[in-house]
């Protein structure tokens, strides 16, 4: 297992102190620059040639024969000092966000909550929907609102896939993951307003009518444990 974290900056110029925070403004592109961490989280190296996580998924068969190397160097004390204070979300944006209700019996005690009946379709149709991924909240950054918006999060299962082609077989599918990590989904229970006379989104259905602050997550760590086998 390889640890690896994104970085919105070159950690050399973080500072030394474990409590630095990490760059407000990025200054290595929207995507961030990716590291290879060492076991205690102390020390980082970039993982070069590849040029962000995004990156690093998709070219993953070539990449990983260097992850190794790079992860033995880093815990034999190379490397510039890391901190997950710094560390930005993984993926501080993506192509893609897919979001599955596969857990159907924690659907039916959220929607008893608010006196509404489950369908029992959702039973035995798959239940997905398409969220926004431009931008995903850092492991340490705030999560900012109204109390009037009814805030809340909900702990799920994030997976990180490579390309997975249309049609493709189970088999075929597992063969394009690339990680696996617990995230953080934020949502609103309530309307939201985005300014006084703009515009007003209700949210009827919390866990799928989510155009709101749902599409907003975060993984709890500042780094990812990825398989190279």
């Amino acid at each position: 297992m390889v640890r690896l974290a994104t970085l919105l900056g070159d950690p050399s110029t973080f500072g030394s102190a474990a409590g630095d925070k990490r760059p407000l403004q990025p200054t290595t592109g929207r995507d961030g620059i990716v590291v290879v961490v060492s076991k205690d989280h102390t020390r980082c190296l970039p993982c070069e040639p590849a040029t962000s996580m995004q990156n690093l998924m998709e070219q993953w068969p070539a990449f990983q024969p260097k992850l190794e190397a790079l992860y033995a160097r880093v815990n034999g004390g190379e490397g510039s000092p890391f901190s997950e204070a710094w560390a930005a979300s993984p993926l501080p944006r993506a192509y893609q966000w897919l979001d599955g209700s596969a857990y159907v019996n924690h659907v039916e005690l959220v929607r008893k909550a608010r006196g509404a009946e489950m369908p029992a379709s959702f039973w035995t149709d798959p239940l997905m929907y398409q969220g926004g991924s431009d931008t995903f909240l850092a492991p340490h950054e705030p999560i900012t609102g109204q109390v009037e918006w009814g805030i809340d999060f909900e702990g799920e299962l994030g997976v990180v896939t490579g390309d997975v082609p249309l049609g493709v077989s189970e088999d075929e599918a597992a063969s394009a993951l690339r990680n696996s990590h617990p995230t953080l989904s934020v949502f609103c229970h309530t309307t939201c307003f985005a300014r006084p006379g703009d515009w007003t989104l209700s949210i009827v259905n919390a866990e799928f009518r989510t155009l709101s602050r749902r599409s907003r997550r975060r993984p709890p760590f500042g780094c990812w444990c990825s398989s190279t086998t």
